[in-house]
């Protein structure tokens, strides 16, 4: 008897309600903090202080974009929580309860301690419980990091966050929220560390430390050294030291990647992809080997029935059992050449449905066999699709009643009954047969070679435990299944394979049936397959680079599947949808998720497709692709201002000269050269392969241009100061010369020119003539002497040849050290094996 209303509101007044403590629920309050206080705003407002403290209000320009960008990254991620608010109310685990004497479902969230809660396959256990009555098999790995099923009795206890694989029972909650196993798991890991960051985020954030550290020590001897050594004026060392600390800081471009990260989330989730985690978008992109499950992803997540087939010679409804003489090599091969059609003729009869094979069975067989396996699939729970499925199928029952039942195993493949002291088991042909797989092989490969799925019904001539089976089986007959293939499976493998991502096909089912399957699907090198009942863990880094689809494939294997792709250096993303998956699914790169599948897998993936459509997985990639390398691209335009006044400020202080330019001037060319054009180069379609590390490819793109901007605006002071030139006329030269290596930039980085490219970039060139004119108080542009004016042309001239050339510079110095980490990795390798050898 379940709690009664008025109990479950006395529970809520108390607080004992299944509240979670997940981080990732982030309140409008918090998001407005993080986006305020940031260490570089602090800067920003110490520095906007001093200049007002000076008088020198013109250098407050950079404040309406630094406002600008906050208020741009409190309103995109607060719209992103709002959209996925609402999402996850779709994906949010509903529970079965009983409350007042009836069975209702309602959140997770809306449990309160007592509640008696009704647990199946595939359902993640919500809170700490107390079974009390039914049995399950419960897998806690999510928990204790050890894969073995737990069988669970009446009194044993349930943690939360583990998962049932099968069975059915039902359960009374005796620790919710922030009591609960799985919560104080949470909240350990919260006082550790902060979640996992991406790679491209993470690289972000050094950047931004390295910066913050550096730019203190250098503002205070550049303002020292203005001020005290050249005997500037107070205003003018402040404005100058405020110059060149906006021009270290990248302002715009962490906020730039939140940004774009949180657009992304809410572009997928209007298309029905719901985001757990951030860092996945970025992980996908990077991705190049998918592993994926026949069912429900290559499939139609319905399964039917297509006939059963009783063993010829078997008397079903005695207990006289003979069985067929094991076959000679000879013989086997013989049968083998009649059974098999050839390849050319398998290609142009796709019609066929199945072979057409003389079957030795009489309508009694047929009826008796059905009505068994109808009497065993009713004392089955609702598992798995495939139980639904023959339920469906065989309906007619002669109304007989086990005296125990074994739920279905996906480790050992079976599921298990006994009737009048008779033990049958029902499954994977290879678990239950085992030495005796040979006898039936010939006849149960003619119909995995069409794509069936084929389970055998025996009777087990030992005791069921929910072990492994050890003794002797009587084989009772064969039941086919069928999964018809998506629609859109082969368009969307196609373009995996055109996007350089290799698919690997991991299932429980047999492996000749997933590569029929697989083939019809379109996927590349499905004809290459193994039964993974055959493997070992240390087979498999071999295994995964010979092979495209595995069959037989237990959970703990997937897991190893995944390991060793890892290994191998992949970037490994897994789908789907089953308690089976689940622990693969948390050691993969990245993972998604079938909304159409259990909760556990659900819960365990970064993403879940919400309509369970694999189609949605190329918009998915080409938004990672699209995020990542925009980024890339537009945080070069950063990092080149970065390098130029970091080396600038200290150009200054080694040769004792003021730092050229004014806060205002700093202001307008990251407007122009970066800041905007940055902005609409993020949201650009991008389908281009990620390669390299994040940092390092940014870094190569910048590094030319910044060292151009330092090489000619250093050279320009240099000479100024040689002809006696005014630091007015200097300012306003260095300004108009950065604006040019700018745009020069610019046009690099937005390479190839398209319409849009050409259009952005003229209108960077126009804004910045226009502000030059119309708005040179504000941004101190003023009149330059001819001696400034011919020293301004000479350098322009020069700057495109030496950026031209530094950049071939700097590739061939990339190039030559990518050859010697290259060798260096060889020679350990070659030492490592021959070490190995020689032990």
């Amino acid at each position: 008897m379940g709690l009664t209303t008025s109990e479950v509101e006395n529970h809520i007044l108390k607080g004992e309600i299944n509240t979670g403590v997940n981080s990732s629920d982030l309140t409008l309050k918090d998001i407005i903090r993080e986006n305020v206080l940031t260490y570089f705003n602090l800067i920003f407002l110490i520095i906007a202080v001093c200049l007002c403290v000076v008088r020198s209000y013109r250098g407050l320009t950079f404040l309406p974009v630094i406002i600008a960008n906050t208020l741009i990254g409190i309103v995109q991620e607060w719209r992103s929580k709002k959209l996925l608010d609402r999402l996850r109310i779709v994906t949010d685990p509903k529970v079965k309860v009983i409350r007042d004497g009836k069975e209702t479902q309602i959140a997770s969230v809306d449990l309160v301690l007592d509640d008696l809660v009704i647990l199946e396959a595939g359902n993640q256990i919500p809170a700490d419980a107390r079974l009390e009555s039914g049995e399950l098999q419960v897998n806690e790995a999510l928990l204790t990091g050890e894969a073995d099923e737990i069988i669970k009795k009446a009194g044993s206890e349930l943690l939360s966050g583990s998962f049932v694989v099968s069975g059915s029972g039902k359960a009374r909650l005796i620790r919710v929220g922030k009591d609960s196993y799985s919560n104080q798991l949470t909240l350990e890991a919260k006082a550790r560390k902060k979640g996992e960051q991406s790679e491209m985020i993470r690289s972000l954030d050094k950047l931004v430390k390295i910066i913050g550290i550096l730019i203190i020590p250098i503002a205070g001897i550049l303002f020292t050294q203005q001020y005290r050594i050249n005997h500037a004026t107070l205003k003018d060392a402040v404005t100058s030291t405020a110059a060149a600390v906006l021009g270290m800081i990248p302002e715009g471009l962490y906020l730039l990647a939140s940004v774009a990260m949180a657009v992304s989330v809410m572009r997928l989730a209007m298309s029905k992809v719901l985001v757990h985690n951030m860092k996945s978008i970025e992980t996908l992109a990077r991705v190049d080997v998918l592993c994926v499950d026949k069912t429900g992803t290559i499939t139609e997540n319905t399964m039917t029935v297509k006939r059963a087939i009783p063993l010829a010679g078997m008397h079903l409804g005695g207990s006289a059992h003979t069985s067929l003489p094991l076959q000679s090599e000879e013989e086997k091969r013989e049968e083998e050449e009649i059974r098999i059609p050839d390849q050319d003729y398998l290609e142009e009869a796709s019609d066929v449905q199945e072979p057409e094979v003389v079957e030795e069975y009489s309508s009694e067989d047929l009826t008796t066999l059905e009505l068994m396996i109808g009497d065993f699939a009713s004392c089955m729970g609702n598992d798995n699709s495939t139980i639904k499925a023959v339920k469906t199928y065989f309906s007619r029952q002669t109304g007989k009643r086990p005296e125990s039942v074994i739920p279905f195993s996906p480790v050992y493949k079976y599921s298990g009954a006994v009737f009048a002291g008779k033990s049958y088991v029902f499954g994977a042909p290879e678990f239950i047969l085992r030495s005796d797989y040979p006898v039936y092989a010939g006849r149960i490969e003619q119909y995995t070679m069409y794509g069936y799925r084929v389970l055998v019904f025996a009777e087990y001539l030992g005791t069921l435990s929910g072990e492994a089976l050890t003794e002797r089986v009587l084989p009772l007959g064969l039941v086919l299944l069928h999964n018809p293939v998506r629609e859109n499976a082969a368009e969307t493998f196609r373009y995996f394979a055109q996007q350089g991502v290799t698919v690997k096909v991991i299932s429980g089912d047999n492996p000749m049936t997933v590569s029929e399957v697989a083939v019809e699907a379109g996927i590349e090198g499905a004809d290459r397959f193994v039964d993974a009942s055959a493997l070992d863990e240390a087979d498999m880094p071999q295994a995964v680079q010979e092979y495209t689809v595995f069959g037989r494939v237990t959970p703990q294997q997937k897991r190893q599947l995944i390991a060793a792709l890892k290994k191998n250096g992949h970037t490994v993303a897994m789908t789907g949808d089953g308690v089976n998956d689940v622990l693969a699914l948390k050691d993969a790169d990245c993972s998604i998720a079938m909304a159409s599948g259990s909760d556990a897998a659900a819960h365990a993936a970064q993403m879940v497709l919400l309509e369970s459509d694999f189609s949605k997985m190329p918009a998915v990639v080409t938004e990672g692709r699209r995020v990542v390398n925009n980024i890339e691209r537009t945080a070069s335009l950063f990092l080149v201002k970065n390098i130029f006044s970091l080396l600038m400020s200290i150009f200054s202080i080694i040769f004792l000269v003021n730092y050229p330019f004014e806060p205002s001037q700093i202001s307008l060319i990251s407007m122009f050269t970066i800041g905007i054009p940055a902005f609409f180069m993020s949201l650009e379609t991008n389908r281009g392969q990620i390669k390299g590390h994040f940092m390092s490819n940014v870094f190569f793109r910048a590094l030319p241009a910044g060292l151009t901007d330092f090489a000619v605006i250093s050279s320009l002071v240099l000479f100024c100061r040689e002809f006696d030139v005014g630091g007015s006329d200097l300012s306003t030269s260095c300004t108009i010369l950065l604006a040019i290596v700018g745009i020069m930039i610019l046009y690099r980085i937005a390479s190839p020119m398209t319409r849009f490219h050409w259009i952005l970039w003229f209108s960077m060139i126009l804004g910045i003539i226009l502000c030059m004119i119309f708005l040179n108080r504000i941004f101190a542009i003023n009149m330059i002497s001819g001696r400034c004016a011919m020293l301004l042309v000479l350098f322009a001239i020069v700057t495109e040849p030496l950026l031209r050339y530094l950049s071939l510079l700097i590739r061939k110095i990339w190039d030559l050290c990518s050859w010697v980490r290259n060798w260096i990795a060889r020679r350990r390798e070659e030492q490592e094996k021959l070490f190995a050898d020689l032990m």
